[in-house]
Formats: C-alpha cells, structure tokens, sequence
C-alpha cells in the first residue's frame, strides 16, 4: 500500500517501468519470463518477489530467512532494489529522499537485504558502497540483532563481507544469540536447521573459496578467532559440530584454538565426535549420512593433527572417544599423533 505522498515519490520509477521478470526456479536458472506493463507498483513488488524463487510463510522471522523482501512485512522500494542489485533505481531513490536506514518489520534495513542481493558480485558491491556511503546505518542490528556483516557471511558473499569490512562495519559486534559475524561462516556449509536462507556465494567463487576470503576478511578486520557465544562456543566448536569442513579449516588456519573450552566443558573435537552415528554400516546409510559421516572423521583428524588432545575431559568427565558408539573405528584417527 503506498502510504503517503512521499511513498508515491520512491515509487515514481517503478510506476514508470515496463519489466521483465524472470521467473526464476529454486535451481537459480530462468525458466521463462513475463513481459509486463507495470501500472500498479504491487504488482512489480509481486514480480520481484517471485524472481526470487522463494516464497516467505507470512512470519516476519520468514520474511528475513528468505529469499526476498515483502511489501506486506513492511519492505520499502528501497528494500527491493537492493535486494535485487537494481543500482540505477537504488541511486534514483536516494536522490528522491528514500531512507537508507528505514526497517521492516522484521527490523531490516535496505543494506541487510544488499549484502544478501540475488545479483552478480560486481553489483552486490556496488549495492552495498551505494548505501553505505549514502547515510545507511553500516552496525544496523535487525530483530535478532543480526547485522548486515552476519548476513553477507551466513550467505557466503565473499564480496558482500569484503565490501563491509572496508567501509568500515564492526566485526565485534553480537547479536541476540551473542554471535558474532564469524559464528556464522559454518552456516555456508550447513545452514540450521529451519534456517531456510538461500547461500549465495559469489559467483567467481566456489564454497571452499569464499569461507577463506570471508574468514580472512573478518579477520583482518579485527575479528576474534575465538571469540565466544551465549554458550561460550567459539567459531571452531561452531564449524566442527555442523561438519564444516570447509569453516574448519580455514579458521585452524587462521590460528583458533583447538583446547577452547564451551560452557559445557567440551572442546572442539567433542563436538566433531558427538552424535555422528558411526554404529551404521554404510550399506545401510543414505549418500548424505555417509557424506556427513566421512566430513566428521576429516575434521577429527584436521582437529587432531592441529594439536587437540583426545584424551581431554569435558564437563561431565567424557573424552571425545567416549561419544563414540564404535570407539574402535575412531581410535586410530584420534590418536594418530
């Protein structure tokens, strides 16, 4: 709904538009597109919306999971151009008075959506220097205290994350969960669960590449390597109980401390072992348990060769082995030192 005349002026471009909106498959491929006279600007936020490929389930935490804004949870044309890297309209509507730090409902502004954007790398950092430099809160903290930093590595935009980075953006800050940006680098690998984002790494760039520039990035920034969560994790306890080979290794690589300690007294290997289902044969497993299984075993090993003790004792008095319902299989890549 345009709600005041200022909201007619933002929108003033997108009246004027006839577009064409590939419809786009959650393959990331255009399957077709519409030829459309746009008279009504809900209809091109509808347009846009279905480019995405995702549609939101209505709640406002849905709203920023997915891979689109949406006028009804409180999105502004602001949100959308950057959410789909549409420069020439995103300049047009700051020169029009649009607000770079203007909030969904969700509490997302315009840069949130742009570090994010579904466009090429080029254009994702052009989206995101265009609003930093033109008044947008760079530290914005969404409903859940996510910044926009959070949402460019979450989403593997190497781009994203070394455009932030340079224009200034705190690596140190939490959000709600107490994380910091680095806590999510894992999620590029496996996202949690009902966390339904679309990753987006840049296209030049491969999942293996864009962890290690985003770690980089972070950490010549000035981010903590073992920087602690609510639960007192590091990025480490992180990456090694989601079976992100990847996050492992580039944050060993950028010298985290394999003996860190959570609150639950487990190191980094503990969680590597934990709950990784060794007792089944693999005949018996489906492709993505045996795959999920094998990246448990790499990062044991990579934790073990970095210098972590199997022998520690977490909370409860527990080694890492002792998670192991076949200790046997894990023995001999537990103690290969």
């Amino acid at each position: 709904m345009v709600r005041d005349h200022h909201d007619r002026t933002q929108m003033a471009p997108y009246l004027r538009l006839t577009c064409t909106c590939a419809v786009v498959a959650s393959s990331g491929r255009a399957n077709h597109a519409i030829q459309l006279p746009v008279s009504h600007h809900h209809q091109l936020l509808s347009m846009m919306h279905l480019s995405s490929g995702q549609f939101a389930s209505g709640s406002e935490s849905a709203s920023r999971r997915h891979g689109a804004p949406r006028e009804d949870l409180g999105s502004t044309p602001l949100h959308f151009a950057a959410a789909y890297g549409r420069t020439d309209e995103l300049q047009r509507l700051l020169r029009s008075g649009a607000d770079p730090r203007a909030t969904d409902h969700a509490g997302a502004t315009p840069l949130h959506w742009a570090a994010k954007a579904t466009c090429a790398a080029a254009q994702r950092e052009e989206t995101i220097w265009l609003l930093t430099t033109g008044n947008a809160d760079i530290d914005a903290r969404d409903g859940l205290g996510d910044t926009a930093l959070h949402w460019a590595v979450r989403t593997g935009s190497a781009v994203g994350v070394q455009t932030l980075v340079r224009a200034g953006a705190n690596v140190r800050l939490q959000n709600d969960d107490e994380e910091y940006a680095l806590h999510r680098v894992s999620e590029i690998e496996h996202p949690k669960p009902g966390g339904e984002i679309v990753v987006t790494t840049d296209e030049e760039t491969d999942k293996e590449a864009a962890v290690c520039l985003i770690v980089g990035a972070l950490c010549s920034g000035g981010a903590d390597v073992d920087a602690r969560q609510l639960k007192s994790r590091t990025a480490l306890h992180e990456a090694a109980e989601r079976r992100a080979v990847f996050a492992v290794g580039a944050l060993l690589n950028a010298g985290a401390d394999v003996h860190a300690r959570a609150s639950d007294g487990c190191t980094p290997l503990h969680y590597a072992v934990r709950g990784i289902g060794w007792y089944n044969p693999p005949s018996e497993m489906p492709d993505k348990a045996i795959a999920s299984q094998r990246a448990s075993r790499q990062i044991c090993q990579m934790l073990v060769e970095a210098g972590a003790n199997p022998d520690a004792l977490d909370g409860t008095g527990r080694t890492p082995l002792s998670y192991a319902t076949s200790p046997g299989d894990l023995e001999g890549v537990l103690h290969v030192r």
